[in-house]
């Protein structure tokens, strides 16, 4: 069950976009594993960003657009959080 509040839903799509532009730009640089994942973890980031600013720019006068309870431009930190585990990954494989 997904529980949003006004444009909170955009946290998924948003994130989802950075992860495909992730995954474009681990092809572009060989598409290796090594490549792929680095692509993720900057797709991580990207998605991240642009949550937060998406969320800032909409909850600039109130927090009404929430993911799971979540003020949107909070959300940014799953894409933190996705990031460095991806590069723990990338270290500890």
């Amino acid at each position: 069950m997904i529980i949003w509040y006004g444009w909170g839903i955009l946290v998924l799509p948003l994130m989802g976009l950075g992860v495909g532009v992730g995954a474009v730009l681990g092809q572009l640089f060989g598409g290796s594993l090594l490549a792929q994942d680095i692509g993720l973890v900057i797709g991580f980031l990207v998605g991240g960003a642009v949550v937060r600013v998406v969320g800032k720019a909409l909850n600039r006068d109130h927090d009404h657009h929430r993911f799971f309870g979540v003020p949107m431009q909070h959300c940014a930190w799953a894409g933190v959080a996705l990031a460095l585990a991806g590069v723990a990954i990338i270290v500890f494989r």
